[in-house]
């Protein structure tokens, strides 16, 4: 799983390339959160164009990107 991000204005962009299940989700999730923290962003963009394979923690982590920007009166947005 590679994961590159970049920022505008308070919207963090996650352009995510490799597969995406239960070895890989937590890691994932962590990394983002860290990211939303570090870049200052209320809103996640989640660009899915690299991704082969996605089982249910995958899911699971869109969801739970959804209820924290929720909580932080952001939004997030999943693309391709």
């Amino acid at each position: 799983m590679e994961v590159m991000f970049r920022s505008s204005g308070n919207v963090l962009i996650t352009l995510l390339r490799g597969d995406i299940d239960h070895h890989t989700a937590s890691a994932l999730r962590h990394t983002i959160d860290q990211s939303m923290k570090e870049f200052g962003c209320s809103d996640l963009v989640m660009d899915f164009s690299g991704v082969g394979f996605m089982d249910s923690a995958g899911i699971g982590m869109i969801i739970g990107r959804y209820k924290e920007a929720n909580l932080r009166g952001g939004k997030v947005c999943v693309i391709n």
